[in-house]
């Protein structure tokens, strides 16, 4: 009888534990935060204290890249990472870590020596998303049925969650983008010389037809390779453009100055308007992204739209020049009299015999002229210039293996 009483009670809890993790998961919007709420409740519903979330990165192969991770180290969970992975084959809900043990797996047993008990594939629609992976229990109980239920439940609405949150930033990443599209369209209007004119008619008039009706063809082709196509082609052409934009911008600021627009305004409000519009493009490609900024900021003067610009390039670097599982962090601080914004990365980090090489035009971190990043080399070049046109600066400093970090200093008003 009590052993009865027992499952139905354990059946409630798990019952209650699902409509509580089903309701924080439509919260998230964030494959981090996602790997975070849902971790916390498996662990506290288990009574375990190691648990990890590995997704599979959409660029870069595809293979799993650590999220989150308590109880064990970060290091060794990266490790398991493509192990379970490999081993949670089609079918294959879950996995009891010890009976992969007895194979002789020298991975599995680096898993249980990790402290890792089942593991479960994440999957949405048939296709595989993830692993996640939980701890033994904190009071030696074994693992039942039902709690193999539980998780493999779990691991499809975590699924699920990850496939509207990528949804919901793609949609949020496209607005951004289109509304970045229409400003550098108003920038454009504001060339005035007879030499950028005459660049704006012959390299961006011919691109835009070619934007538009790639557009269109978007809009009319069903699925398939050909709208594949049409994807590549219109961000090859956006690349272009931005190219162009800061060709031009680049050289009017060499031939006459650009006219900036030096008000004082709330830095902080600013920071998190940029962090809000830039997150859900950055967390698409697997990169965590973290916006720090100290209370009571003074009113700092500079020109909104240029300093976004430059906050831009910065995040665009970073994001260009590190692998999927990076941090991008963006804090602002006082320092002294002057206001200090730093974009910072755990990327592989540069050379510092070539870090101001990084602000000469045409060149970028590798001090050739054929990079495999791509790009003309303009984007920090224009970035340091504007910089100094606002009264400020931008330096640069790494560590190999590290990491980088840009900074930009202003004037308090």
């Amino acid at each position: 009888m009590d052993s009865t009483r027992k499952r139905v009670e354990r059946s409630e809890s798990s019952l209650l534990s699902l409509f509580e993790l089903s309701h924080e998961l439509n919260v998230g919007l964030d494959p981090y935060e996602i790997a975070q709420l849902t971790l916390f409740s498996l662990m506290g519903h288990f009574g375990t204290s190691a648990a990890a979330l590995w997704l599979n990165s959409e660029t870069d192969g595809g293979g799993p890249v650590l999220l989150r991770c308590f109880g064990l180290s970060e290091g060794h969970a990266r490790r398991l990472g493509p192990s379970l992975a490999a081993r949670l084959i089609e079918g294959r809900v879950f996995e009891p870590v010890a009976e992969w043990a007895r194979t002789g797996a020298a991975e599995a047993q680096d898993a249980l020596d990790a402290g890792l008990a089942l593991a479960a594939a994440v999957r949405v629609h048939g296709r595989s998303m993830g692993v996640v992976a939980i701890g033994a229990r904190l009071d030696g109980d074994a693992y039942g049925a039902l709690d193999l239920e539980y998780l493999a439940t779990a691991a499809g609405m975590v699924g699920v969650a990850v496939e509207n949150a990528r949804l919901y930033q793609r949609a949020r990443e496209s607005n951004r983008q289109l509304r970045e599209s229409n400003e550098r369209l108003a920038e454009l209007d504001r060339l005035k010389s007879e030499l950028l004119d005459n660049v704006s008619h012959e390299l961006l008039t011919p691109l835009s037809v070619i934007k538009g009706n790639l557009d269109i063809l978007d809009v009319i082709l069903e699925e398939g390779a050909a709208k594949e196509r049409i994807a590549v082609s219109t961000r090859q052409s956006e690349k272009l453009e931005g190219l162009i934009k800061n060709l031009l911008d680049f050289s009017k600021l060499e031939e006459q100055g650009l006219n900036l627009k030096l008000e004082p305004h709330d830095l902080g409000d600013l920071l998190r308007d940029f962090a809000d519009a830039r997150r859900p493009g950055i967390a698409e490609g697997l990169r965590e992204f973290s916006l720090e900024v100290e209370e009571s900021l003074p009113i700092v003067t500079f020109d909104r739209r240029r300093l976004l610009q430059i906050l831009g390039e910065l995040v665009d670097n970073a994001v260009k020049f590190t692998d999927p599982g990076s941090h991008i962090r963006v804090l602002a601080a006082r320092r002294g009299e002057a206001i200090e914004i730093e974009v910072r990365d755990d990327g592989a980090g540069i050379p510092a015999d070539r870090l101001e090489s990084l602000f000469e035009p045409f060149r970028q971190g590798d001090g050739s002229s054929t990079r495999e990043a791509g790009g003309m080399g303009l984007g920090l070049a224009l970035a340091r210039r504007l910089a100094q046109a606002m009264g400020g600066s931008l330096q640069a400093n790494s560590e190999i293996a590290v990491g980088s970090r840009f900074i930009v200093t202003l004037r308090a008003a």
